[in-house]
């Protein structure tokens, strides 16, 4: 995703079509950037939500993930 990130951030956009308005102009781009930060996001959700039941989360063969909170 980061990779994809910065590939989009330093290519050229290609030209808008012009039955596009100036408000769905606008809004492109925000929309864009939501999704992207939903990207960020949603694995961040995963691993909170799996730290919280308490279960391992296993990467690649023995290396795992630390819970997200610690309990005394």
């Amino acid at each position: 995703m980061v990779i994809r990130f910065v590939n989009r951030h330093y290519s050229t956009l290609p030209p808008s079509p012009a039955t596009m308005s100036q408000r769905e102009g606008s809004v492109a781009p925000a929309s864009e950037l939501f999704l992207y930060a939903l990207l960020v996001v949603q694995p961040l959700v995963g691993w909170g939500m799996l730290s919280a039941a308490r279960y391992p989360i296993v990467l690649f063969g023995s290396l795992h993930l630390s819970p997200s909170f610690r309990t005394v």
